[in-house]
């Protein structure tokens, strides 16, 4: 299993279906979280010992409001987070 494959099993056996949503593209997971369970699921991606992102790289914000030529339906604007586990060499984007 490649460090992709188990960190994403990691993250559906720690987040129950609709707790986050993971894919994987490029090489990259990213892990689409519930505005009203960030807090939670921020610290269980920390505190989990099968996870551990104790390092958090980066903050930025995401206007979509050009996003495929204003065909992107959703919240026009989201907060992204980078995470590096460096117990694991795992990187995660939480948005």
């Amino acid at each position: 299993m490649t460090r992709i494959e188990t960190l994403v099993a990691s993250l559906a056996a720690a987040f129950p279906a609709g707790e986050a949503k993971v894919t994987v593209a490029l090489s990259e997971v990213t892990a689409v979280v519930p505005r009203t369970r960030l807090h939670e699921t921020m610290r269980a991606l920390r505190d989990r010992s099968e996870l551990a992102f104790e390092t958090l790289l980066d903050v930025c914000g995401v206007d979509y409001s050009a996003y495929g030529n204003g065909a992107y339906e959703g919240p026009r604007y989201a907060v992204v987070y980078h995470l590096l586990s460096l117990a694991y060499n795992a990187r995660l984007r939480v948005r």
